[in-house]
């Protein structure tokens, strides 16, 4: 065998290389602390693989079943001895302050290998000290189909302790790509070279699979799913301690920003007595309709006086003609029920309201006057009632210390939701305690301003195959924005450019060349707005900005819009479209995944949240692929999840929740299966027994998919082929038929199905026969006949066969 050896100076620029991409874009890398790049047995198609081409181009080799860990200021290498005496002509050349760990791993001493990457994870997990979680990056797609031992042990190890993993594929494919992002000097070669080209070597022979050691070690879990039940059994147990000092539901009175219920509870009224009324009101000879602005109440002549109507209790009035006459008419609110309902209504339930009065008008001037006082003054109440409305859990913010110059500032960006209605660029400035964004002259020059104290996740989101890049604020107390609401703010760049817009057409006429270096171009804009993004938070201390993790991004329908939804270490969130969706995992109660059935495509996610005043978030239609990974995921994260067949009808089941939890008689994480969310819950799960199917039906009974809420049903209304295939088996033979009757009219159709019931109920042998055999030869109904394309609805049928008019 060729004696082999490295170019140690050429490794250390190329890793440093490395180390700098990932030190100033560390937003490629998921803001990992430590890489680690396990390979294992060499495949035929290594060289379209990433881990492969890095150990090419940084040693000129490959050295299968080794570990690279990689930190900041240090490297840590996990080989075979003969590997090792190799890889330690690294050595030479080290750069100072750096230092390099050699780990010799015979391939039998396979306890002893054990123990070596158990302490090799326990040092990784020790690593962080006090500072940020360990996250650590590795190549996901590679990594699920590692080929060797180390590598898959070291994974599964690293899994079991809890350690977060992050994929950094996007990231090294900038570094091992030249022309793209920060890429190495010189190209990759594709000519692979084995470090140790003996085929029969002892130590390439095959071992013990020790990930399936491990998992049947003593104290340890035999399969994945196993694992996960003993962690959701642990989350349990954690939640029931914590649910002890928990909080009981306080009952929530809603409150009334109605004029009219507070002028039914008596705190506004027209007038407190005669002396206020206005001196002409008294003073004159003649009763007449008066309009008393300043306190807004309308005098209207009845019975001989003047009744003083507050214009809380009008909807409108209207200038009418009655015969010759041009007339008044007051139109008065009444209850109606509903959502909307009259306040004084419900108050006074047993009380007879005035729905409206008529007068006839000797001036039409006067009376047109009067419509339009009187409306106005009823259109601007209802203005300041709104007001007060979208007001409600508003919380005045702190002063932003904004006397200094900025910390940093984002130019050119454009805030969601918009200011006025219109779209405008500004700037966004960064101070001690807050941001300030100034908008340009399209929205007024208006500012906004956002103190750190009310910011409840701060995401910072790159353009990757997007036409944004974005910095989103989540609120704890809403503020109002555009004269609305909001807990959502978003401050956002575009990074489409023009020539992405065009046909594709005129784009292949422009040239290969040209539209290549078009392609670079904006390559390089994505680039250079993605790191002055990335550089404007960073300059934040006082916050910590999330970035969504890309490889755990998956589809799904959020508030009836199909949109990709993203994980980040704090949140689940969907920001390119709005309306956005920011939830945020502490606030998380329980998961329920439902429509969880054997053969169907998708299922929905419901996240109950710890306040049960507020209504639970939904996830519909994911790609039931995406299951074992969501369990996964809920397991890493500590939240209890449960399964169940069909979508709940959580809002009456949060109002029962609400109404246990104020009279104390609510556990959620009672040992008793017959309380908390066990009592319906556990029984729901996805178990594919038939006693289970049938005891799931039985407790789902009054939670099925009619009483659901709305969202709920619509996602149900999904391209599931459960009931569809049970009617379309059903209706196999009657689809046949029904293909033959198209096109007959209705006289042909009743006709051609009296015949045939007359032929399968005609016979006299029927009566002689038992219930039981009547029962077995009853033929299946047959659903109506399809009428021919285009022929109107029919007519209810007659009582007896007559000809009907107007037939096809």
């Amino acid at each position: 065998m060729a004696e082999l050896h490295i170019d140690a100076p050429a490794f250390w620029k190329k890793l440093n290389n490395l180390t700098s991409l990932w030190k100033e874009r560390p937003f490629l890398f998921c803001e990992a602390t430590c890489l680690c790049f396990a390979i294992g047995k060499w495949v035929e198609d290594a060289a379209s693989q990433q881990l492969p081409a890095l150990q090419e181009h940084l040693f000129g080799l490959e050295f299968p079943e080794t570990i690279l860990l990689l930190y900041p200021k240090k490297l840590l290498v996990f080989s075979s001895p003969k590997r090792c005496g190799v890889l330690k002509e690294i050595s030479v050349g080290c750069p100072e302050g750096f230092s390099v760990t050699f780990e010799e791993c015979p391939l039998k001493e396979e306890d002893a290998n054990l123990r070596r990457l158990q302490a090799l994870v326990a040092s990784i997990k020790s690593s962080a000290g006090e500072g940020p979680p360990v996250r650590v990056g590795i190549l996901e797609k590679e990594s699920e189909n590692l080929q060797g031992t180390f590598s898959k042990v070291l994974l599964s190890i690293v899994r079991s302790q809890g350690i977060q993993t992050v994929d950094i594929s996007k990231g090294m494919s900038d570094y091992l790509n030249p022309g793209k992002g920060d890429a190495p000097d010189g190209a990759i070669s594709t000519d692979k070279q084995e470090a140790d080209e003996d085929n029969g070597d002892e130590e390439e022979e095959e071992v013990v699979n020790w990930a399936e050691k491990l998992r049947n070690r003593k104290g340890d879990v035999k399969t994945i799913s196993e694992h996960r039940d003993q962690l959701q059994q642990e989350i349990f147990e954690r939640k029931q301690r914590e649910s002890e000092n928990r909080s009981v539901t306080r009952e929530m009175q809603k409150k009334d920003f109605s004029t009219a219920g507070r002028l039914a509870r008596g705190q506004v009224s027209s007038y407190a007595s005669e002396k206020e009324l206005p001196g002409h009101a008294l003073s004159t000879a003649e009763l007449r309709i008066m309009f008393d602005d300043k306190k807004d109440s309308v005098l209207i002549p009845i019975g001989g006086s003047l009744v003083p109507f507050h214009v809380c209790t009008l909807k409108n009035v209207a200038l009418v003609t009655i015969g010759e006459f041009p007339s008044l008419r007051f139109n008065f609110c009444v209850p109606v029920g509903g959502a909307g309902a009259y306040v004084p209504g419900m108050m006074f339930p047993e009380s007879t309201f005035l729905k409206e009065l008529t007068y006839r008008c000797r001036s039409v001037a006067t009376a047109e006057k009067w419509v339009t006082e009187i409306n106005s003054s009823v259109k601007r109440l209802r203005q300041h009632e709104s007001t007060q409305r979208e007001s409600e859990g508003v919380v005045k913010q702190p002063t932003l210390q904004a006397s200094g110059p900025p910390i940093s500032r984002l130019k050119d960006v454009y805030i969601r939701p918009t200011l006025k209605g219109k779209k405008s660029a500004g700037f966004l400035d960064a101070y001690p305690n807050g941001f300030k964004f100034t908008a340009g002259s399209a929205a007024g020059g208006q500012s906004v301003e956002i103190l750190h104290a009310n910011i409840a996740q701060a995401i910072f989101q790159p353009a990757d195959n997007e036409t944004l890049v974005l910095v989103h604020f989540h609120l704890k107390s809403p503020i109002i924005l555009g004269a609305r609401k909001t807990v959502d703010v978003q401050f956002y760049a575009e990074v489409m450019e023009e020539f992405e817009r065009i046909n594709n057409a005129s784009v292949r006429e422009r040239g290969e060349e040209i539209e290549r270096a078009e392609e670079e171009r904006h390559h390089a804009l994505v680039k250079r707005i993605n790191t002055e993004f990335f550089t404007w938070t960073k300059k934040i201390e006082a916050l910590k900005f999330e970035i969504p993790i890309r490889h755990q991004e998956f589809g799904g329908t959020v508030n009836r819009s199909s949109v990709t939804v993203r994980r980040t270490p704090g949140c689940l969130v969907s920001l390119v479209e709005a309306p956005f969706f920011v939830l945020a995992l502490d606030d998380v109660e329980v998961c329920v995944l439902e429509r969880v059935i054997h053969g169907q495509k998708n299922f929905d996610m419901v996240f109950v949240l710890k306040d049960y005043t507020q209504p639970v978030q939904r996830v519909d239609m994911v790609e039931m692929r995406r299951l074992d990974p969501t369990k996964d995921w809920l397991t890493e994260k500590g939240i209890k999840y449960y399964e169940c067949r069909q979508p709940l009808a959580w809002p009456q089941i949060m109002k029962e929740i609400i109404k246990d939890d104020q009279n104390g008689v609510w556990r959620p994480w009672s040992e008793n299966k017959k309380e908390g969310w066990a009592s319906f819950l556990d029984t729901a799960g996805g178990d594919d027994s038939s006693d289970s199917e049938e005891n799931t039906d039985s407790e789902d009974e009054n939670f099925n998919l009619e009483d659901a809420d709305e969202s709920s049903s619509s996602s149900s209304d999904s391209d599931s082929d459960f009931d569809e295939d049970e009617e379309e088996e059903e209706d196999d033979d009657e689809d046949e038929e029904g293909n033959d009757e198209e096109g007959l009219s209705w006289d042909e159709l009743e006709a051609k199905a009296a015949q045939e019931d007359r032929e399968n109920h005609g016979s006299g042998d029927e009566d002689s026969d038992s219930d039981s055999d009547r029962a077995r030869r009853k033929p299946k109904p047959k659903p109506k006949p399809k009428p021919a394309a285009g022929a109107p609805p029919p007519p209810p049928p007659p009582p007896a066969p007559q000809p009907r008019r107007g037939g096809l």
